[in-house]
C-alpha cells in the first residue's frame, strides 16, 4: 500500500483513523508492517503490500465455501 492512501482507510471496528506502525518500505510503497487504531489498539497487518482487515482463517474459510458452491 502507499502511505498517501492511509487517509482513505478507517478501522472497521471503530471507524477511527489508522496510523502506520513498523513499516518496511520498497520505493514509496509499504511492503510489510501494520495499521494501528491508536485509541482501541486494534491492529491490522500489511502483508505483501496489502492491508489485511480480516484474519487469514476467515479468508480461507470463505474461499472454500464459495469454491464448493461455484466449483464449475
Amino acid at each position: 500500500m502507499r502511505a498517501k492512501h492511509l487517509k482513505l482507510l478507517r478501522c472497521p471496528k471503530t471507524g477511527r483513523e489508522l496510523d502506520i506502525k513498523s513499516a518496511q518500505y520498497v520505493d514509496d510503497r509499504i511492503e510489510e508492517g501494520a495499521l494501528l487504531e491508536p485509541v482501541s489498539g486494534h491492529e491490522y497487518p500489511i502483508v505483501r503490500f496489502v492491508p489485511r482487515f480480516v484474519s487469514a482463517d476467515n479468508y480461507a474459510d470463505t474461499f472454500g465455501f464459495h469454491w464448493g458452491i461455484h466449483s464449475r
